[in-house]
């Protein structure tokens, strides 16, 4: 993810751009006279710590909060939220399985929902999983007794409902055990019964929402058109009596 720099603010030897994604870095632009010329070189500080290198470092946007729902014996992870700096709308994110992530640490997808919730005006995110089971691994669901989890239906309800919008990303289920491959179906119609509109950031050659992981920054949003399936209720439609 780019760095958006803010205006700058001039001091007598330096300038200094604070970037606006919410990273904390800021770029300071020093300015001396040596010699009868101009000498300018840059710098990038963080939390009151020069960044040392050469290059511009990454921007990797903050959550100012967070907080988990585990099963006591943290096997399942059903519910993780991240608070974003500033005003905005709630995301709910449903992707394929738990992972490490946790009230406090992030991994790399969360990271990435993190440069996505603050490029596109999110104040919160909420992820949920088809399968709550944690592992880093998704050939670990191919072993676990239950890997979605007694709780996770309850959980997907409610976090669906919370949301101003839902987006989907479990990617490709080719790569699902044969016995899980329909398991999104459940998903789709918690969605329907909620009247809630299921988004994408993208699609896969199956028709399936591609996993924020594999998509760029530059992409927005879009109704997805989920695949067809049986007695499906679109959300908004009664069922004649």
């Amino acid at each position: 993810m780019n760095h958006r720099w803010g205006d700058p603010v001039r001091f007598p030897h330096k300038t200094e751009h604070e970037c606006l994604n919410g990273c904390r870095t800021i770029k300071v632009t020093r300015h001396e006279s040596e010699a009868a010329r101009d000498v300018v070189w840059p710098e990038f500080w963080r939390d009151g710590e020069k960044i040392e290198g050469d290059s511009t470092p990454e921007c990797e946007p903050v959550a100012v909060g967070g907080c988990a729902v585990f099963s006591p014996d943290r096997m399942y992870r059903y519910r993780l939220e991240r608070e974003l700096p500033g005003e905005g709308i709630i995301a709910a994110i449903i992707m394929v399985n738990g992972s490490d992530a946790d009230e406090t640490s992030n991994d790399h997808t969360v990271r990435k929902l993190i440069g996505f919730g603050t490029r596109l005006g999110w104040r919160r995110i909420i992820i949920g999983n088809l399968f709550a089971f944690v592992s880093t691994d998704i050939s670990g669901l191919r072993t676990a007794a239950d890997p979605i989890g007694s709780d996770n239906d309850r959980h997907l309800e409610e976090i669906i409902a919370a949301a101003d919008i839902v987006i989907v990303g479990w990617g490709t289920v080719k790569k699902l055990p044969e016995a899980l491959r329909k398991r999104w179906i459940d998903v789709v119609r918690i969605a329907d019964r909620l009247g809630q509109q299921l988004y994408c950031l993208d699609v896969t050659d199956d028709g399936h929402p591609k996993h924020p992981l594999m998509i760029g920054y530059d992409a927005v949003p879009h109704p997805w058109d989920a695949p067809w399936f049986p007695n499906r209720v679109p959300a908004g439609l009664e069922v004649a009596p």
